[in-house]
């Protein structure tokens, strides 16, 4: 690409990336520093005209899903077993009705990224407009909404 001098890196994260979520932690994480990674990439590759476009799907049907609850397993002693009806929730949520099929995701995102000036960043699929607004929110907000809309109101073990 740079003896090219063009092109165009994507990167795929995730609103977990964006929006703390419960249950979600080392996912979240991974994706969250894979947004500064594609802002510092996006800087230092300007110079030989390469594009950088992070990703941050909300719900998108897939397999990852399906997987991730197939092998969801608490010990009996966990200190989190009251939590799990809940976990069981979270990871299923992006596998509803109102998630983006896999197919039409990757039609938007090949449809944005091969444009002459793709944009650095882009949220699409179940949640991700949601996910965008809670930016704007101090962050002690977030986390609280965040319980409270994937626990429940008063749920503690």
């Amino acid at each position: 690409m740079k003896s090219k001098r063009s092109g165009t890196i994507v990167n795929i994260g995730s609103i977990t990336g964006d929006t703390p979520s419960p249950w979600g932690g080392i996912y979240g994480a991974t994706k969250a520093a894979l947004v500064r990674l594609s802002e510092i990439l996006y800087m230092e590759v300007a110079p030989f005209n390469i594009h950088v476009v992070h990703i941050s799907p909300g719900g998108v049907k897939s397999n990852v899903g399906v997987n991730a609850l197939s092998s969801l397993v608490l010990r009996e002693d966990s200190a989190y077993k009251p939590f799990f009806d809940s976990m069981v929730t979270r990871i299923g949520r992006a596998q509803g009705p109102s998630s983006l099929p896999a197919d039409q995701f990757a039609k938007q995102v090949v449809s944005a990224v091969v444009k002459p000036n793709p944009p650095r960043y882009m949220t699409l699929g179940r949640g991700a407009w949601a996910s965008a607004l809670m930016q704007w929110l101090p962050r002690s907000v977030v986390c609280w909404l965040m319980w409270r809309i994937v626990v429940g109101k008063s749920k503690t073990a």
